[in-house]
């Protein structure tokens, strides 16, 4: 493969690469350890509020023979009929996919996140938030949703979109839908956001749980819809594919995109200016494969992604200044935060074949134009090199 780089009009370069995409990933700070033991004081005051609780029934039901008599009436099966007792009984209610609120500590803590405990704490002093809320418990909420890959604001204010966007993960996960959000509702997300993140706890065997509610392989099910719904559709097909739960292996097919068509994916919102015009050209290629590109600045932000499909071009305006790019190619595409996965080809731009030094394109204003596979180089471009690096080298640390 040959890839050069020209600027139009003027002498200048002309170059070659191969990269991949990357989208910079959320990081989570861990939970000092004073706040470790103020998450346990809350704990423990809940377990005492509960216990206070059932010492003043029974210690009414002691002094109150109507209390007691009215607690064993409430207390008896409410079948009208001997047949219709039969039948519930027979009917074995389906395992509750909400932990136990140890567990549900637990897992929080190994988030380490303030905003989400925030929310749980008005939940579980008996706070409901629906539609109309407002206040730092709906901030949380919002948060949580954001990361579960829902395009919303976080402001705290709850209406139509945060619901809908609320029914949107629970249809992901099979659950039930629900306009109001108690702690038991909240507590089943949790898990499920952890899982989201990638992280686990030590503490808690959150696969185990989900296995043993639903049938061995729930979880790598639940996994992989937690990884497609923010758009990691290679780890999803891999969920998957290590699942035997229902129709995962169709889903684990369904996780190959179609190829995008020639244009930008992305542009740093963060960064303006136009002044300069780069052009990516790919020559000699099948429409049944495609080539990501790259583009960072000297402080390795990307500043945007270019997807050529085929023998095709497209193009970027940027700032004048000084860049590096990557690039990935492949015929699978697992969509912006995985690209082409581990079976793709990812390279970055050197200055020589035989150098392996990142290669720097100064562009100044003007249009520049980088083309792959030429037959031979053109008057005023360079060549230059490019050197291979892994999937997970090429974008997944960043």
């Amino acid at each position: 493969m040959e890839i050069h780089m020209k600027k139009h009009l003027l002498p200048g370069l002309y170059v070659a690469v191969i990269m991949a995409v990357s989208v910079p990933a959320l990081a989570y700070a861990e939970e000092p350890a004073d706040e470790a033991g103020q998450l346990i004081e809350e704990m423990e005051s809940e377990t005492e509020t509960a216990a206070e609780t059932k010492a003043g029934i029974l210690a009414e039901m002691e002094t109150n023979p109507a209390a007691q008599s009215e607690a064993e009436s409430e207390a008896k099966p409410a079948a009208e009929s001997e047949e219709e007792t039969e039948a519930e009984s027979e009917t074995e209610a389906e395992p509750s996919l909400t932990m136990d609120r140890e567990s549900v500590h637990k897992i929080m803590l190994a988030m380490g996140d303030q905003t989400l405990r925030t929310t749980r704490k008005f939940l579980l002093k008996g706070g409901v938030i629906e539609d109309g809320y407002k206040g730092d418990a709906g901030i949380g909420l919002q948060q949580m949703l954001v990361e579960f890959g829902c395009d919303i604001t976080v402001d705290g204010a709850i209406g139509t979109k945060t619901i809908e966007a609320l029914h949107q993960v629970q249809e992901r996960f099979g659950l039930a839908l629900s306009d109001q959000i108690d702690q038991s509702v909240f507590d089943t997300l949790v898990p499920l956001l952890l899982m989201t993140r990638g992280e686990d706890s030590s503490e808690v065997d959150v696969q185990g749980f989900y296995d043993a509610a639903r049938g061995e392989g729930y979880y790598q099910y639940l996994k992989g819809c937690a990884m497609a719904g923010i758009g990691k559709y290679y780890s999803a097909r891999e969920a998957f594919e290590n699942s035997s739960w229902q129709d995962s292996q169709e889903r684990a097919a369904a996780c190959v995109q179609e190829l995008p068509d020639s244009g930008l994916l992305w542009r740093n919102p963060d960064i303006t200016g136009t002044e300069s015009g780069l052009t990516f050209t790919v020559k000699g290629s099948e429409d049944s494969s495609g080539m990501c590109f790259e583009v960072y600045d000297t402080d390795d932000q990307l500043v945007s992604v270019v997807f050529v499909r085929g023998s095709s071009s497209a193009k970027t305006d940027l700032p004048a200044g000084t860049y590096h790019i990557k690039d990935g190619s492949g015929t699978e595409w697992y969509g912006l935060a995985e690209t082409f996965g581990p079976e793709g080809n990812y390279e970055y731009l050197t200055f020589s074949e035989e150098e392996d030094v990142q290669y720097n394109a100064v562009l100044e204003n003007g249009q520049y134009e980088l083309a792959i596979n030429v037959s031979e180089i053109e008057e005023g471009a360079t060549s230059v090199g490019a050197a291979n690096v892994g999937w997970e080298d090429s974008f997944q640390e960043e």
